[in-house]
């Protein structure tokens, strides 16, 4: 059985995971020369998520 400290361990892993799908999702379709709005369209993600993407720039 795991305690709670192992419990929150294993969760942050997770969110960390899903964090970084969602950054090398949104870096790789906007380098196909996808808009923001199209990226958000596809990822289900609204335009300000998108913009708000760490590491990702708009330049």
């Amino acid at each position: 059985m795991l305690t709670g400290a192992q419990r929150a361990e294993i969760e942050k892993a997770r969110a960390e995971k899903v964090e970084q799908a969602r950054i090398n999702a949104v870096s790789q379709l906007l380098a196909t020369g996808m808009d923001v709005a199209q990226v958000a369209q596809i990822l289900s993600f609204t335009v300000e998520e998108v913009i708000s993407c760490p590491l990702v720039s708009f330049v």
